[in-house]
């Protein structure tokens, strides 16, 4: 044996003469194999002026001086190419790709991960929960050519997939198939107490809002009642011991259930009102509001607003009946973009401006 099995490094025979000969061309092979970085591999001839020392893969339909030497380390060395022939397993760095390949017996190929890798970490660390670990200002994962998808996939239908964000690695908001094959939308002030805001049905797609109060759909007309003097905007205003105390907050209760066809009513006691009343929208099923004083003596229940208007409707499509009022103070009563006002029965009208 003359070589050494692997980097084929020359031995220096026993009573060879010339020893330093044989030991300059194994120093000269080490210099071209170990920690090998080309400066190409994609040249099939020589550059013009090559370094001293500069090495090449050998691209294929090689030519002139790389002649039949395809895949092969070409080294410049001493003004002169040599050549080594790859062994499974080699790696080299190519600098103009910024590339790490290997030669895997056949061909020089990018020297990939394992495929399974069980763990990897992009500028972070991953770990047995977290497998994939990336730290940067942001990801990409863009098509090849035609559309993408990013696909979560979950074992059973009471297991979750999930996106969770998280402010300072605390959960603030969740969305997905979270313990249910429905989707749901979920926030949380702290990453313990969690608030199901949205959930979409998977068989109808009809969507459920748990967390905000549904709109109460009417089952038969109703009054809402109004007393300047002893009423409170804490109570109900659903009976006239439990009234409102300004036309506002009945007519906000009013706008905010769906009347289904039944007729809603907002009753003022007698009084001075000096806070009138914003219709800003339709009722919810296209109704007609009812805001009723006192028929008989509708002076009695006088809106006197000093600085703004004692009635103003400005929702398109809404419509109001005023009846038994007495309208006082700056504005009055102002219907516009479509809204409706219509005086029905008495009323009566003191100075406006």
């Amino acid at each position: 044996m003359f070589q050494t099995p692997n980097l084929k490094l020359p031995y220096i025979a026993p009573a060879q003469a010339q020893k330093h000969v044989t030991h300059n061309e194994a120093i000269r092979a080490l210099d071209a194999l170990v920690h090998i970085g080309v400066e190409d591999r994609d040249l099939a001839e020589p550059p013009a002026e090559p370094a001293d020392g500069a090495r090449y893969i050998v691209a294929a339909g090689a030519s002139g001086a790389w002649a039949e030497h395809e895949n092969e380390i070409a080294a410049f060395q001493d003004g002169a190419w040599a050549f080594y022939v790859p062994r499974e397993g080699w790696t080299a760095w190519v600098a103009d790709e910024d590339l790490l390949v290997a030669w895997n017996g056949m061909s020089w190929v990018p020297a990939a991960l394992v495929d399974p890798t069980p763990k990897l970490g992009i500028n972070a660390t991953a770990d047995a929960t977290n497998r994939l670990a990336v730290a940067a200002p942001a990801s990409l994962f863009t098509h090849e050519g035609g559309g993408h998808q990013l696909k979560i996939n979950k074992a059973a239908s009471s297991d979750s997939g999930t996106i969770l964000f998280q402010t300072n690695w605390s959960g603030r908001a969740e969305m997905g198939l979270a313990g249910d094959d429905n989707y749901h939308f979920k926030v949380s002030p702290d990453g313990n107490v969690w608030y199901e805001a949205i959930v979409i049905d998977r068989s109808s797609g009809r969507v459920s809002l748990p967390a905000t109060p549904r709109r109460e759909v009417l089952g038969a007309s109703r009054t809402y009642y109004v007393d300047p003097n002893t009423g409170s905007d804490a109570n109900d205003g659903l009976s006239p011991s439990s009234a409102f105390q300004t036309i506002q907050k009945a007519i906000d209760s009013a706008l905010n259930v769906d009347a289904a066809g039944h007729t809603v009513t907002i009753q003022l006691a007698d009084g001075i009102y000096t806070s009138g009343g914003w219709i800003n929208r339709a009722m919810f099923d296209g109704s007609q509001l009812n805001i009723i004083g006192n028929p008989t003596a509708p002076a009695n229940v006088e809106i006197a607003v000093s600085g703004a208007n004692a009635i103003l409707v400005d929702g398109a499509g809404a419509k109001v009946r005023l009846e038994g009022v007495k309208i006082s103070g700056d504005v009055g009563v102002w219907a516009r973009y479509g809204a409706v006002v219509f005086l029905t029965g008495k009323n009566a009208f003191g100075s406006c401006s």
